[in-house]
């Protein structure tokens, strides 16, 4: 405790905008890295960084970002200029926490370290063969070195955006001319982003958005690049390891789920018990405005599949009213997947929604101007994330957007559905609770399922979901995106079920990987989205599955369960189909089911159509 108390709370507490001073930085450095107790609550990252300029100067400031997130970074540094061959030996691979440290790859390239004429003699009209050569040569370097990568890492690996060189000729109508430097680099980063999200856990980190924030022209310090080849002012330091090792953090962890608002002084000024529905203060005008951009804030993370939910002190029927009936509300109760408006604790209430909402508290964000009910939160509920707001309601949109917790390397189709996803499952419950049995319920619900097999479209998905669950997921075997695409190949499969029924498409929620060892085919993993629990999508799914086996030239199917401490939902997934508990496996709990036989079946309320490979 005294640790949390210690540096790790110094770093935690530093202002937004980054601490004051290089001394600063360097003295949490220097306390971090002679704390054991600090550096034991902390993930262990290796973070390998490859540039063509000088990086060791960067390594205070992201030693102390990193602990911000939550990570113990141990750098390994390539000489500048080198990317292949700096992997090709064994310097940059894992040592601090051993195999508990997961390896992070950042590849960074300025184009006018590599070719000191790109911001001077990039023509504006006809053929341009320097560039085009610079712009070939760059791309399949940084491809070349993410194949390295991978085949040695499962880690996830970054790679900087291309940003405008700080000198140039003719800056002023520059975007003016097609041919010129402005839409060269366009066309460059588009192209990058081209190459680099065709691979598994490769993501560009967009340091040229960073860099354009600063002004290029203030990023640099010209004597400490003379004196060192480093292209990052000691003032833009902790600015470039606050923006890196949040994209690691995006990287490395899945995002929260659930935007927690408050109410009142929170998305409208004024209490609403006090002032009335007409009383608040929301509106386009000062004082209302900070309030209704924040609630287009919200509804902008809901569109990216952030759930949201009320947690507030109030009368329900008062909210109810101005959230229906004032003309400037943006947010309406059908955005909200939960909403606790009580005067109970809060802790309470979000442990409630957590529950409600079948996720972990640690997949909440918290965001309450009262820093005493925050304070309430951080005590009863530790594991929520709790976001410090500012006194002044116009920094609030800022503050929200300045959340790392939210941040994601990628958008599925199911992370856009979410939220109404979750409207159409309370629709659902309401549905079962007037049913008579689940009986009569399911066949009600019109269910219309597609199985398909992997493939490009559903790569991303497919992983996502392996990844993330933890309930109904039969072996929690965290395999990437790469692994999963051997395994496809190598293996009987790897299969996913699409949802749909009478309230909406829920999306691809459900996955299998089906491996063969001699005549027995292994259901390696089982995944299914809590959303569709209990909706026979698992005997659908594994029906399927025993056919593949048969089809396969299999006598048995069998299916593999790990106990943790948070799949017990599936502990019986597989004696529940009728499957007969046998030996164990490599310490695995083992089930095996006679192909032979036919009572596997598809449920007859179920459609299902099989999409077949292209």
């Amino acid at each position: 405790m005294a640790a949390e108390g210690g540096v790790l709370e110094r770093i935690r507490s530093l202002r937004a905008e980054g601490p004051s001073s290089p001394a600063e930085i360097m003295s949490l450095a220097r306390a971090l890295a002679a704390d054991p107790q600090a550096r034991e609550l902390l993930q262990p990252v290796r973070l390998v960084l490859l540039s063509s300029f000088t990086t060791t100067l960067f390594d205070p400031s992201l030693k102390v970002e990193a602990a911000r997130q939550g990570f113990l970074v141990d750098i390994h540094h390539g000489g500048f200029g080198q990317f292949e061959q700096a992997l090709l030996g064994d310097e940059w691979r894992t040592r601090e926490g051993g195999a508990r440290a997961t390896e992070a790859l950042v590849v960074m390239m300025r184009l006018e370290d590599l070719h000191p004429d790109v911001g001077f003699r990039v023509y504006a009209d006809g053929p341009d063969e320097a560039w085009d050569a610079l712009s070939a040569n760059v791309l399949a370097r940084i491809e070349s070195t993410l194949s390295i990568f991978r085949e040695r890492s499962n880690g996830p690996a970054l790679v900087a955006s291309f940003s405008m060189p700080e000198h140039r000729i003719g800056p002023v109508f520059d975007a003016n001319l097609p041919g010129s430097l402005t839409y060269k680099l366009q066309a460059l980063n588009r192209a990058l982003l081209e190459r680099v999200s065709k691979r598994a856990t490769c993501h560009v980190w967009d340091y040229a958005g960073l860099v354009a924030a600063a002004g290029s022209t203030r990023w640099t310090d010209p004597r400490l690049w003379a004196l060192s080849r480093t292209p990052v002012s000691a003032a833009n330091q902790p600015v470039l390891a606050r923006h890196l090792m949040r994209t690691v953090r995006g990287a490395l962890r899945p995002a929260a789920k659930c935007l927690v608002l408050d109410l009142d002084n929170t998305l409208w000024g004024g209490v609403i018990g006090d002032d009335g529905v007409a009383g608040i203060q929301l509106g386009d005008e000062h004082p209302g405005r900070a309030f209704k951009e924040l609630q287009r804030a919200a509804l902008g993370l809901r569109d990216r599949g952030i759930l949201l939910a009320i947690c507030s002190k109030n009368d329900p029927a008062v909210v109810h009213d101005a959230l229906a009936n004032h003309p400037e509300m943006l947010l309406k109760l059908k955005d909200f997947a939960a909403t606790r408006i009580n005067w109970s604790p809060k802790s309470q209430n979000l442990r409630e929604i957590a529950k409600e909402l079948n996720i972990g508290l640690d997949s909440l964000v918290f965001f309450d101007d009262n820093p005493v009910e925050r304070a309430e939160v951080m005590e009863g509920t530790p594991e929520v994330q709790v976001v410090d707001v500012p006194v002044d309601p116009a920094l609030y949109v800022r503050t929200l957007c300045d959340v790392a917790a939210f941040d994601a390397p990628s958008l599925t189709a199911e992370d856009r559905l979410r939220a109404q996803s979750y409207q159409a499952q309370i629709e659902r419950r309401e549905s079962e609770a007037h049913a008579g049995s689940l009986d009569e319920f399911l066949p009600s619900l019109q269910m219309e399922v597609a199985i398909g097999s992997w493939n490009a479209m559903t790569a991303q998905r497919i992983a996502q979901l392996v990844i993330k669950t933890n309930q109904f997921n039969t072996t929690t075997r965290r395999v990437s995106e790469a692994e999963l695409a051997a395994l496809h190949e190598g293996g009987l499969g790897v299969y996913w079920l699409r949802l749909t029924d009478r309230y909406g498409d829920m999306g691809l929620i459900a996955v299998a990987v089906l491996t063969k060892d001699g005549t027995d085919a292994v259901v390696h993993s089982f995944v299914l989205s809590c959303r569709a629990a209990n909706r026979a999508m698992e005997q659908t799914l594994v029906a399927y599955l025993a056919q593949k086996a048969r089809d396969g030239g299999c006598a048995r199917l069998i299916g593999e369960f790990i106990p943790t401490s948070k799949n017990t939902p599936v502990v019986d997934l597989f004696a529940k189909l009728g499957f007969v508990l046998v030996e164990p496996h490599d310490g695995v709990t083992r089930y095996a089911y006679d192909l032979s036989k036919q009572d596997l079946v598809i449920p007859a309320f179920v459609r299902v159509r099989e999409e077949r490979p292209a």
